[in-house]
Formats: structure tokens, sequence, C-alpha cells
């Protein structure tokens, strides 16, 4: 027998207990749920008005630890798209049989093939036909049977609202207890969303009852030491709700690349050299370190998608950066490409590199670019060893919200070029597609001793 798979789509806007009981609903009766959030859409004018980014955190905070069948899938919000459910299908049939949620509103006038899924939906009357449906009911007063697809399941939740009723309370700074999930809560709070203006991310944070998830370098014995004398410190259960990284930044990147989906936010203690990314002060540390402010950096990561001489194409996130390198001891061309207008034809150097404020001091500041505080809202596109143009040896800072391309313009194979995201290489890669993601970012915490000035200093004026 196929698996059962079931598409849950909708603005989440924001994700409600309602789309959280259903969600659960589903887990019990499905093999898998998937959660899409949908991009820009003209007929849901509210959509549009809030960042994606913080869509996606608050889907992930709703959603992700109902069921290990339940997956919430972020592409429509990376890619500013609104995929059609018709589209939907063709992209998941190939794991089981598909059925789509749908409200009553979309099947309303059904017997008559009046109803919004067969008259407005794309291939609408083929889906009505040979498509499968889970009908929400959220009022028994508005179910006519013989508006009913001829493959459906009913479900009725126990209760039931909308995300406008949300957002008009948000508005209204009134609770949102018994609404939304209290993570959501205290996000919606903390970056003023719904309130009529502009959203922002919060620059300070504490913890009454901080419960950590600890990343260390295990190779690092100063490390794996303070990892033990920590681990006393905590002992309240519960979800994490931040991680602590001990070790360098290789070992806050890594951490960063496996668990920003979890939205909760990272602080480093350097048991290393410079460590940019973390906090220096490691003794006299306790639990009482998380419950005084601490300062955060926000940072986005870098949303890189790449394409291979043989054609095959990879998406992957960055948060220091990404970039092409020529094979040791050859020379590269690159045509280099901003917000889809040619820049450069052709660059003549060993590699070229995008990266985000965080990862200035990388390997984006051995290449000579400039190192900007973490949270300057820039992306740096800079060369490594530039012979032509002679004149762009430090590279730009360009607006966050830029595109870049790079293309290895070497039509004899002879120049072959590879990716890498943070040092993690990508293989032969012909082209490179770069920007700020619109769905994932870390938030980095530093208590009170961080200086961000200090730090800088120390790398772009060594003593050794």
């Amino acid at each position: 027998m196929p698996k059962k798979v079931v598409i849950f789509g909708g603005s989440f806007n924001p994700p409600h207990l309602t789309h959280r009981k259903i969600a659960e609903i589903l887990a019990q009766s499905f093999d898998c749920v998937k959660i899409v959030p949908c991009g820009p859409r003209p007929d849901k004018p509210a959509t549009n008005d809030l960042a994606p980014i913080h869509r996606a955190i608050m889907a992930d905070l709703t959603f992700n630890n109902i069921a290990p069948n339940v997956s919430i899938e972020l592409f429509d919000l990376e890619k500013a798209t609104f995929t059609r459910n018709y589209e939907l299908e063709k992209i998941f049939s190939g794991e089981g049989e598909v059925w789509h949620v749908v409200d009553t509103a979309f099947i309303r006038g059904g017997g008559n093939s009046q109803s919004q899924i067969q008259q407005d939906w794309t291939e609408g009357r083929y889906l009505w036909k040979n498509s499968r449906f889970v009908v929400v009911v959220r009022d028994e007063g508005v179910l006519n049977m013989a508006d009913l697809p001829p493959r459906h399941r009913i479900m009725r939740p126990s209760a039931s609202f909308a995300s406008s009723s949300v957002r008009l309370l948000a508005f209204q700074r009134q609770s949102l207890k018994g609404y939304v999930t209290p993570e959501v809560e205290e996000y919606i709070e903390q970056h003023n969303l719904y309130r009529g203006h502009g959203a922002g991310h919060y620059s300070t944070l504490s913890f009454k009852d901080p419960r950590p998830l600890i990343v260390t370098d295990e190779k690092n014995e100063k490390a794996l030491r303070l990892r033990d004398d920590l681990a006393a410190h905590f002992t309240s259960p519960g979800a994490p709700n931040l991680i602590i990284t001990i070790g360098g930044d290789g070992t806050m990147l890594r951490a960063i690349r496996t668990h920003w989906r979890k939205r909760i936010p990272f602080f480093g203690i350097n048991a290393g050299h410079v460590g940019f990314l973390l906090n220096d002060t490691a003794e006299n540390f306790s639990a009482e370190t998380f419950r005084e402010e601490l300062s955060i950096s926000h940072s986005p990561l870098l949303f890189v998608e790449t394409e291979g001489f043989d054609g095959n194409r990879q998406e992957s996130f960055a948060f220091n950066e990404a970039w092409l390198q020529v094979r040791q001891g050859k020379t590269g061309w690159f045509t280099v490409k901003i917000n889809g207008e040619v820049r450069f034809p052709k660059m003549i150097s060993d590699g070229i590199i995008v990266s985000t404020a965080a990862g200035s001091t990388a390997y984006a500041k051995a290449a000579g670019a400039s190192q900007v505080p973490i949270n300057t809202e820039v992306l740096i596109v800079v060369g490594s060893n530039v012979a032509f143009p002679s004149n762009w040896k430090n590279g730009e800072l360009l607006p966050l919200d830029s595109q870049i391309e790079f293309d290895n313009c070497d039509e004899s194979g002879w120049r072959e070029t590879y990716g890498f995201v943070d040092n993690h290489k990508l293989g032969a890669t012909k082209k490179m597609r770069v920007r700020a993601s619109r769905i994932a970012a870390a938030d980095l915490l530093f208590n009170k001793e961080y200086d961000i000035r200090k730090k800088l200093a120390r790398t772009q004026f060594p003593k050794e």
C-alpha cells in the first residue's frame, strides 16, 4: 500500500493553535504531513506585509515538534513564489498518495461545479475529479454534503479561529495566550509584529530558565573541560531554548549549519584563538550569565544556488561565505553579475567570494575585503588574487537585498572551478547565485564584556 502524503498549505500569518491542532490530527492519520507556507499572494495582501523570515520562523516554532512525520517546507518563502496545488501534487507524488487540506469555503458550490477549486485553481477541475481532499469544517452550518469532492475525508477541529483575529489582537496589544504557541507569542512580542509599524530584531535578551544545547569542539581539550564544568549548571528539563558552542569560530559555523532550524539563539564561548563570533570570558560562568541581559547580533544566512558542469543543481545555506575557486595552479575566468546586470564580462582571478558581515573577518578578509560589524546589513563581494580588473582588489559592499551571480566563462574546460559554502565543498561548480536568505538566519548572543571594536582591532592589527 502506498504511503499517504497530505499537503497542508496556507499563509500561516501567523500560524495559530487551530493550525497546530489540524497538523496534529493529520500526523495521526497520514504517513507524511507537508506544511507549506505560501509565498506572495495577490489575493491576500496581508501575506506580503510581513518579511518572509518572520513567517518562516513562526512556522518552525509552531509545527517543528509535533511528530517526526511532519515537515515544514519553506521553498515558497525562500524563492518568493506561490506554488499552486496542482504543482505541489506533482512535487510530492513520488512520495505516495497525495491529499490536499482545504477549508469548506473552497468546496462550496462543488455540487454545481461552482467551487473555488473547480473555478479558480490551476487545473482545478482535474484536481476535483482525480485528487483527494481533507475538508476542514470549522462551522457545522456551512457544510453541504452535496458539495464534497468525489474523494474526501472530513475533519472537524474542536476549536477554530482565523489568523486575521490573531493579527487584530496583536495590533491591540492583547494577550495571545490560547491563540498561538507560547514561543510564537514571545516572538511576536519581541519583534513587534502586527503592530502597525516596522518590525525589528530585538537588541537584548535574557532567560528566566536557560536550557542550553551544548555543542563542543570534540578535538579541543580546553573545550571539553569547559563543557564538563558547565553541564552541572544547567539542570532544568525541557526543550533547549539556546545553543552554547564551545571551541572556535568553526565550531559555531558547524552548530549554525546544523541547528538554525531550531530557531533559538547561539552563545559561543571562545576556546580557540580570536573567536570573532564568540565570547571570550569562560571563567565564573554559570546559568546566571543568561539571566542577565545579553546583546543580540542578527545575521541572515546566504542562500546559494549552484550548477555543475553536468547541469546538476544544488541549493545550500552559508553563514559566513560562499565562493567559486579555480583548480590549484590555474587562474579562473569569471563573469560577474549583480542584480542581473553584467558588471565584469571576464574577471581574471583565483576565485570570487560573497560574504555576510559575520564572515567579513574570515576568507573575505584574507582576500582583501574590509571587515564590518556582524549585524551590518551588507553583502561583501571580493575576488581572490585579482589580475583583472587591476583596480578591483578590495571588493565591494553591496546592499543586503542584492543578488550576485558568478559564471565560469572559460569554454575550454581547462579552468575547472569548485564551489564552497562555509568551507564545505560542493564539488565541481560552473555557476553560483548568492543572496541573503529569506528564511534562514541566526541570532548570536554576547555578554556585556564583548566589544566588537576590540575584536575588529585584534584582527586588523594582529600582534603576531
